[in-house]
């Protein structure tokens, strides 16, 4: 037979368990509530985090425009500076009519006899240039 001692037993251990149960309910709940209000702000950093990658899909756009403009701009340079300053022999002989007086060389300059090119350079290297600048030291 049961005694009444297994009895108050056994209502001791339920009122425990349903204790334990309420307080697992109340746990979930507020687990629950934290998963929704996470889940709710994954949500608003996975638009935000959309939104970035258009914008920086913009401004990476916007960069390779600006490089090609540059790169266009440079290339434009780098051909039109030939065509301004043409000096080939060609261009410079159909540009000037030749005067016979002008192409003979002068036979009284001393630095004019040198026939050899490279030793004109140097003799020109070797003087010294007056524009009238001094240089200032202190």
């Amino acid at each position: 037979m049961i005694t009444l001692e297994q009895v108050r037993l056994l209502d001791q251990k339920v009122s425990q368990a349903v204790d334990l149960i309420s307080t697992l309910r109340a746990e979930n709940r507020v687990l629950n509530e934290k998963l929704e209000s996470y889940q709710q702000k994954i949500g608003e950093l996975e638009v935000l985090l959309s939104g970035l990658k258009e914008d920086q899909v913009e401004v990476e756009q916007n960069f390779q425009k600006a490089l090609n403009a540059l790169d266009m701009l440079e290339s434009s340079a780098d051909t039109a500076a030939p065509d301004e300053q043409e000096t080939t022999p060609e261009a410079i002989s159909s540009e000037q009519p030749q005067d016979p007086a002008e192409e003979s060389p002068v036979e009284n300059d001393s630095e004019s006899e040198v026939e050899d090119p490279a030793v004109n350079d140097l003799m020109e290297d070797e003087q010294p240039e007056d524009n009238g600048a001094e240089l200032d030291i202190f």
